[in-house]
């Protein structure tokens, strides 16, 4: 795992950082409250809002150390002769996006609240679902109304990627939980491309809007590139937190939200470990890590016919980043 010593764009990653604690204070006031939400006719409950929705954010945020999102945009942006610094709202946008990503993959598809809660989540359900609900809101409010660099007709545009990326995501997370007991090719679930936009895409839709270019003619293709390459990353992602988890690691050890790629199930007496051997024997890991490598073959091709400083620069990412991930899982695969 990549400490925040070795991360390949540190500077990146710091005005990611930057930016959340700028447009979501560690220490919850009146005052942010007010900047948030406008002048309320009743008193807010700083200290419960702290300790149920500012500490939960931040204590998954310096759990994770990668924060890509908010590093892929900042690099975008720069590379396109923009100041990053100039657009905090929608760095931190993104990176809420993903937090409240994170919360929800705690929840299961349970008959009753306490199978729908992981054992190692400390938040009950009620609160946990309202801390990803509102961060999820959040982040749209941040750009409509706090992200001033940007033109009004932009900044409606970004909004609605933003919108629309949650409800693609909604409804990616919904299909995935409901078969993720069943035994399916990776090739067969349409639905990734429904969870990618969070991902890798979005970012992009955020440098975009910031350079005034999201009309542009090349734009169309670095969305999907970073299409292709959310789906590969995440995929990768995947293999290496079940392997964690077989081996009795966190399940949150990745940081990364996993999609449910239906692996042999444990049989009775037997440990998620040798569960998860079977599947490498099997040649169902390698499947997974085969369309992995599809789709990142397919952003390097769209991206091939695309030039310009945007597309270097997601070229740069990808290769540092997905294919980074991919190694290690490969590696992970072939060990066994």
């Amino acid at each position: 795992m990549k400490t925040v010593e070795s991360h390949p764009f540190p500077e990146a990653r710091a005005r990611g950082t930057k930016a959340l604690e700028q447009l979501l204070p560690r220490q919850c006031t009146p005052q942010w409250l007010e900047l948030m939400t406008g002048p309320a006719r009743f008193d807010w409950d700083v200290e419960a809002i702290q300790q149920g929705f500012v500490d939960p954010l931040y204590e998954l945020f310096d759990q994770k150390t990668e924060r890509w999102r908010p590093t892929l945009a900042a690099l975008l942006i720069e590379a396109g002769g923009r100041a990053p610094e100039r657009y905090p709202a929608m760095l931190a946008a993104v990176e809420l996006q993903h937090l409240a990503l994170l919360l929800l993959e705690r929840l299961r598809n349970g008959r009753n609240i306490a199978e729908s809660t992981a054992p190692e989540t400390r938040l009950p359900l009620p609160v946990l679902v309202t801390v990803a609900y509102t961060a999820k809101q959040m982040a749209s409010t941040l750009v409509i109304r706090h992200e001033g660099a940007l033109a009004t007709g932009t900044r409606s545009w970004l909004a609605y990627q933003v919108s629309r990326a949650l409800y693609e995501a909604s409804a990616g997370m919904a299909v995935d939980i409901q078969f993720a007991e069943k035994e399916a090719s990776p090739r067969e679930r349409w639905h990734l491309r429904l969870l990618a936009p969070l991902t890798f895409r979005l970012p992009v839709d955020c440098a975009l809007a910031a350079l005034d270019r999201h009309e542009a003619s090349g734009a169309r293709m670095l969305r999907e590139a970073a299409s292709h390459a959310s789906i590969a990353y995440r995929l990768a992602m995947d293999v290496l937190g079940r392997r964690a988890r077989a081996r009795g690691e966190p399940a949150q050890a990745l940081h990364e939200v996993p999609i449910h790629w239906s692996p042999l199930a444990p049989r009775p007496g037997e440990t998620p470990s040798v569960a998860w051997r079977r599947s490498v024997e099997s040649g169902l890991v390698a499947e997974v890590l085969s369309h992995a490598r599809r789709e990142r073959q397919e952003a390097g091709e769209v991206l091939a016919t695309a030039d310009g400083p945007l597309a270097a620069t997601l070229r740069v990412f990808i290769e540092a980043v997905v294919d980074m991930r991919l190694a290690e899982a490969e590696e992970v695969c072939h060990a066994e």
